[in-house]
C-alpha cells in the first residue's frame, strides 16, 4: 500500500487525510517554546491536558490500522521530542511526579515505544 494524501483507485480521501487536521491542533494546543528574559522556555498550553488525552485518543486508532497513520503522523508532528519531553521535564522533572500532564505523557511515549518496537517486529 502506498502511503499518499489521496486514494489513487477513487480519489477519496485517506484515513492520513482525515486525521491529520485533528492531530496537528492538538499537538499545537499543547504549548511551546517563548522567548524570556532568562532564553527559551517551554510553557504549556492552556489545555495542555486535554490535549494530551485526546492524543492518547488518536493512538487508539492505531491498534486496528496496519499502516499505523497515527504513529507516521506524529513521528511528522515531532511531538515526542519537541513537546512531550518538554512537558515532562516542566512537571515531574520539577518535582510534580503526581501530575496529570506528567502521568499522561509517559502513557502517550509508552505506546509511541511499543508502537516502534512493533514495527520493527513486523519488518523483521
Amino acid at each position: 500500500m502506498s502511503w499518499s494524501f489521496i486514494d489513487e483507485e477513487d480519489g477519496t480521501p485517506t484515513r492520513k487525510d482525515i486525521l491529520k487536521p485533528f492531530i496537528q491542533s492538538s499537538v499545537s494546543a499543547l504549548g511551546g517554546f517563548q522567548n524570556t528574559r532568562a532564553g527559551r522556555v517551554y510553557e504549556m498550553g492552556d489545555s495542555c491536558l486535554g490535549c494530551l488525552k485526546d492524543l492518547k485518543k488518536f493512538w487508539r486508532k492505531d491498534d486496528t490500522d496496519d499502516e499505523r497513520t497515527v504513529a507516521r503522523i506524529f513521528w511528522e508532528t515531532r511531538v515526542l521530542p519537541n513537546d512531550l519531553v518538554n512537558i515532562v521535564v516542566e512537571t515531574a522533572g520539577k518535582g510534580m511526579v503526581e501530575d496529570k500532564r506528567a502521568i499522561a505523557c509517559g502513557e502517550c511515549r509508552y505506546r509511541y515505544s511499543y508502537s516502534l518496537i512493533l514495527n520493527q517486529l513486523i519488518i523483521s
